[in-house]
């Protein structure tokens, strides 16, 4: 024990032996007969953590003149509790995540009853979360005498129907992003099928945004359809997507006239009814700095960008004058003049309660002084997550951050001519 005192009555299981053996008023347990020289063990004790581990084996002449292998036991118990959706179970089987404060240490599952339980687990702060309905994993303290921790998620909706284009086609085998407007993070990707059907499931009442992919080929540009989701159990709705055949050209420049070749330049829709500017395309300029954006929706202010992606071009983030879209195909021009070069800004993004990140890591946007998106990144990391911005000119800027499960939350930071590689940190 962590006393260094001898256990007695431990349960000793030899996993691939199907063995349990007991310790004795000394602690020790005598294992025999084993034809491996590495043993699995588990070793539990009630007011005990559990201990899966490896122990040596060897001749007995060998082992009898060795001194024990000694197996510390730390104190610790179960956490326990029961997951719930309107007061009646969840599925059996459902995914439980117990993270500690460095790491995922295990995933159990419910039984039809809803419940579930840990094995014995050091005394500590553990974070309890269930991945497959985003719900963040929140925290508990676990005592010598355990601890329950039980989940109500509320009303668990899933949605299904068709995705249709404004001719009334189907919108077939396309991606669709899944946000949450409260959060404006995505929780999900799903895909139509060749007649347009889509299903997504464990979502939770409230308004989603439905960003369709245009084309299969294009992983950015994107329409935005609001999609309410009020009823429990599963609700049919038909997306109806607008028209789209409006054509953006332009030319991005140095302040010289010098052409931008190769730069990657982003459209936004800025009517879109989306809580940030919806990338609507995203293409490269040419050898003579000209890009051409299509399958625009029509009838919407648009504006372009250069900056804030990885590409073989030398700039900063710039804009175009917004423009409108006409009904038809007719093009409309839209020309950026750039900064040669911006810095890069890192953020860094935690819990208050230092507790773990849901997978997809965080989310950031970036407004400048008039409110336009400046860049939009994902980043990575588990407990602390870190996002690169680039190419970002010197001003005044509102960084948004967010991720799945949390609430978003902003900062106001001023860039220089400098990179600023560490200071800036956003609590969510």
């Amino acid at each position: 024990a962590q006393t260094s005192q001898p256990i007695e009555g431990v349960s000793v299981e030899v996993v691939a032996y199907e063995q349990t053996l007991t310790s004795d008023a000394e602690g020790l347990v005598h294992l025999t007969g084993l034809s491996s020289m590495k043993i699995d063990v588990r070793i539990e004790m009630p007011g005990y953590a559990t201990v899966n581990t490896k122990i040596d084996a060897d001749v007995s002449d060998k082992t009898a003149a060795a001194p024990p292998q000694e197996i510390a036991l730390l104190y610790g118990n179960a956490i326990s509790g029961v997951c719930t959706s309107e007061g009646e179970p969840l599925p059996g089987a459902t995914r439980v995540e117990i993270w500690n404060t460095s790491k995922l240490v295990i995933t159990v599952e419910t039984d039809t009853e809803g419940k579930y339980t840990t094995p014995g687990l050091p005394v500590g702060q553990y974070f309890v979360g269930l991945p497959d309905y985003h719900y963040a994993a929140r925290a508990v303290e676990l005592t010598e005498d355990g601890a329950e921790f039980d989940i109500e998620i509320g009303v668990v909706c899933h949605v299904k129907g068709r995705v249709l284009r404004a001719n009334g086609q189907a919108h077939a085998n396309a991606g669709i992003y899944v946000y949450r407007r409260d959060n404006i993070y995505w929780t999900a990707t799903i895909h139509t099928g060749p007649d347009g059907h889509y299903e997504v499931n464990n979502l939770f009442p409230g308004v989603w945004v439905f960003c369709a992919l245009k084309t299969q080929g294009d992983t950015a540009a994107q329409f935005a359809v609001d999609v309410n989701v009020s009823e429990s159990g599963l609700s049919t709705v038909d997306v109806q997507l607008p028209a789209i055949t409006g054509v953006m050209t332009g030319r991005v420049t140095y302040p010289d006239g010098q052409p931008v070749k190769r730069a990657r330049v982003a459209v936004t829709n800025l009517d879109a009814n989306f809580p940030r500017a919806l990338l609507a395309a995203y293409v490269v300029t040419d050898d003579n700095g000209y890009y051409t954006a299509e399958r625009l929706e029509n009838g919407m202010n648009m504006q372009a960008r250069v900056g804030g992606y990885v590409d073989e071009a030398q700039t900063g983030t710039a804009f175009s004058e917004v423009v409108t879209v006409p009904s038809d195909n007719s093009p409309v021009e839209a020309n950026i003049v750039v900064a040669t070069q911006g810095v890069t800004v890192r953020a860094t993004m935690r819990r208050a309660d230092d507790g773990p990140i849901l997978n997809g890591g965080p989310l950031c946007y970036l407004l400048d002084s008039q409110g336009r998106l400046s860049g939009l990144y994902f980043g990575g990391g588990t407990f602390t997550g870190h996002i690169d911005i680039y190419d970002v000119v010197p001003g005044e800027y509102t960084l948004v951050v967010t991720n799945r499960g949390a609430k978003k939350s902003e900062v106001s930071i001023t860039v220089g001519t400098q990179n600023i590689s560490s200071g800036i940190e956003v609590i969510v």
